[in-house]
């Protein structure tokens, strides 16, 4: 994986990347203002910590990241794209952030990584009309609070 985003980079040299994967339908878009901002003041690479899993996303420099890519020879490093990066906060500027309070809900597990997985994303996203418009992540944690009181299994 992380050969593929160097390929990108060497074919279109942007300033930096933001890193959102397939399996987490519900990522946060104001999480790619808030990591960025962080690359905006001096970080070489942003992650948000409290979401929910599968609602954040990283961000990292287009150099930092080609250094790994150069450099990384373990195949963990090179398969999940930025570990490299994160254990050397001796050379990289690395920022954790925290997510705002209303957002802050690591009890909850919004990506898809099984057909257990799958199943309550679908039924969270029915319940809030997620086919037809974008939903909000505070939209999608009140759903799964509200489903939890209900009976449901959701998230």
């Amino acid at each position: 994986m992380l050969e593929r985003f160097r390929q990108v980079l060497a074919r279109w040299p942007v300033p930096c990347i933001v890193r959102a994967t397939a399996d987490n339908p519900a990522v946060d878009p104001d999480s790619v203002h808030r990591v960025g901002a962080a690359l905006a003041a001096g970080a070489d690479y942003a992650v948000e910590q409290g979401l929910p899993t599968g609602a954040t996303v990283e961000a990292v420099r287009r150099d930092v990241l080609m250094q790994a890519a150069a450099e990384s020879t373990e195949p963990y490093d090179r398969e999940h794209v930025t570990p490299f990066v994160r254990r050397r906060v001796e050379r990289f500027v690395v920022r954790v952030l925290d997510a705002p309070a209303p957002l802050n809900r690591p009890d909850l597990r919004f990506t898809v990584d099984t057909p257990a997985d799958l199943a309550s994303m679908r039924q969270l996203l029915h319940r809030v009309g997620g086919a037809t418009r974008i939903v909000g992540l505070a939209e999608l944690i009140a759903a799964a609070d509200t489903g939890r009181h209900v009976g449901t299994d959701v998230a």
